[in-house]
């Protein structure tokens, strides 16, 4: 039985480095060529496994960006749950998630264009991202909870349509940041988009 624990957990390791490889490889080969024309069998060539493996760990090249999106917003989640933040207003929390991701876009503005080029406009590249989307607007729905229930925002608004108005600011901010270079860094952008937001709220 021992063994067979051990078998297993080396074919989980194994797979989960094999999954690893794919994904680096993938963005690395979407980065130098393009989304479009990289093809699966030269990710699968780059990452030196067979093209069905590709498959069994991403059902899509879009989901590969799925992945990415997932990485920035497990980022975004870790920064509200450090302890220093336990008890923070809800607004200090929703500034704080904002700007790891601006964080992580402003580091990575190249993979950054290419996510939300994918996400957006690419037929599966929405339904890849999907299920990052409704834990974003689950989060988001959390904080404006928080705070109506603590008294720090006003109770006129639903919360619905204050975790929607924010993941709106979000995503409109990252996406027309990379469409026009001339605007502010995008964490000032995200602050003050924030800022009018809450600031509506608290009224």
């Amino acid at each position: 039985m021992k063994q067979t624990g051990q078998t297993a957990n080396r074919s989980q390791k194994r797979a989960a480095e094999t999954r690893k490889r794919l994904y680096r490889e993938a963005l690395r080969l979407f980065l130098e060529k393009g989304f479009e024309r990289t093809t699966v069998s030269e990710i699968t060539d780059a990452a030196d496994v067979a093209k069905g493996t590709f498959f069994i760990h991403f059902p899509t090249k879009e989901s590969v960006m799925g992945e990415l999106g997932t990485l920035v917003l497990e980022q975004m989640e870790a920064c509200i749950r450090n302890p220093r933040r336990n008890g923070s207003a809800a607004e200090t929390q929703i500034l704080a998630l904002f700007d790891a991701a601006g964080r992580w876009h402003e580091g990575n503005r190249e993979l950054s264009r290419l996510a939300v080029q994918v996400l957006t406009v690419s037929p599966g590249g929405m339904e890849a991202d999907r299920p990052n989307q409704i834990r974003f607007f689950r989060l988001l729905l959390d904080l404006v909870g928080h705070g109506q229930q603590s008294g720090e925002f006003g109770a006129v608004v639903a919360p619905e349509i204050a975790a929607q108005t924010l993941a709106g600011v979000y995503f409109s901010a990252v996406m027309s940041w990379h469409l026009t270079p001339s605007l502010p860094p995008l964490r000032r952008m995200l602050a003050e988009g924030i800022g009018l937001v809450t600031k509506g709220l608290r009224a």
